[in-house]
């Protein structure tokens, strides 16, 4: 049995009182967040958990790394945000019965640039692009990082990957959707995967269908003004099915938070897509209701909550 946790616990950089006006200092402070992330992730680790994060600043790769090691799991992670966000980055740990058989960082906005031709540079001023740029430019310029794994129990062998989908726009979303499942598919070949994290899509979105529903995507795509991208094919050939689906209905949400400038949001976010080949034997139940207080809180150390599943490998019978 394989148990994957899926959990963003927001950057301590981004959970200040700027950001989060509505709420109470005491529960952005780090050190109070600390305390309950660690009951949080403890639970978990009784259950020898691989944990899929984001979100995950320098100050929390300082707690978690030794926190981890010290129960007996291995860590691996890139850091790719800029100073604001504390450098946040992704972060796998999971425990020392899995054996590491190949591991895979694959910066998303780099992979489309590479599958395209540069056919003329965007005018760059102060380091930011002018009213010229495209999608595609957009798209290129989101350093994102997907965290992949190969990992081996008992000679059965599947792959992992997590990735924090950019806020931003759903053409970017969208180009950034298709090349994570392309190249996780490319990466795992013959054996079975997960993708886990923060896609901020919903589930009644054009965009979930993108990943749990086969289709091309050609004609959907404005073209490009910099970029000749005809060699990029953004076709889904193998869609994911999130777990929670399969097993009963996505979360009524997994991110509760009110925000500088915004109205009070909730919604479900967060994600453990499976390819085929996985059975879901149970999932770790959300909240059916909104709770009094938006997140983070006096229970929440984060804006979003904790999803799990377990899942088994189906083997084929033979005859």
């Amino acid at each position: 049995m394989i148990r994957i946790v899926q959990y963003n616990i927001l950057s301590t950089d981004l959970a200040t009182k700027f950001y989060f006006v509505n709420t109470d200092t005491k529960f952005l402070k780090p050190e109070f967040r600390w305390i309950l992330l660690k009951e949080k992730l403890q639970e978990e680790i009784q259950n020898l958990s691989i944990f899929c994060l984001q979100e995950v600043c320098f100050y929390w790769m300082e707690k978690l790394i030794p926190f981890f090691q010290e129960v007996g799991y291995y860590c691996h992670y890139n850091n790719y945000g800029w100073k604001d966000t504390g450098h946040m980055g992704v972060f796998i740990a999971y425990p020392n019965k899995y054996k590491l058989e190949a591991i895979k960082i694959i910066n998303i906005g780099d992979s489309i640039e590479d599958r395209t031709t540069i056919i003329d540079s965007p005018i760059i001023k102060d380091d930011s692009l002018t009213i010229k740029e495209d999608v595609w430019t957009q798209a290129i310029r989101k350093k994102n990082t997907m965290l992949c794994l190969k990992l081996n129990y008992n000679n059965d062998i599947f792959c992992i990957g997590t990735y924090h989908m950019p806020c931003f726009g759903d053409s970017v979303k969208l180009l950034h959707i298709i090349s994570c499942i392309q190249l996780l598919n490319k990466f795992s070949g013959n054996y079975k995967h997960i993708l886990a994290g923060d896609f901020n899509i919903m589930p009644n979105s054009s965009l979930y269908k993108v990943i749990t529903e086969s289709g091309k995507y050609n004609n959907i795509i404005e073209k490009s003004i910099y970029y000749d991208t005809k060699m990029f094919n953004l076709k889904v050939s193998t869609p994911l099915k999130s777990a929670y689906a399969l097993f009963d209905t996505d979360p009524l949400f997994t991110n509760y938070a009110h925000t500088v400038n915004s109205d009070v949001f909730n919604g479900c976010l967060d994600y453990i897509f499976v390819s085929r080949g996985w059975k879901v034997n149970s999932i770790k139940k959300l909240p059916d209701m909104l709770p009094n207080l938006t997140y983070p809180s006096n229970e929440e150390p984060s804006d979003h909550l904790m999803l799990a599943v377990e899942l088994e490998l189906i083997k084929k019978v033979k005859l």
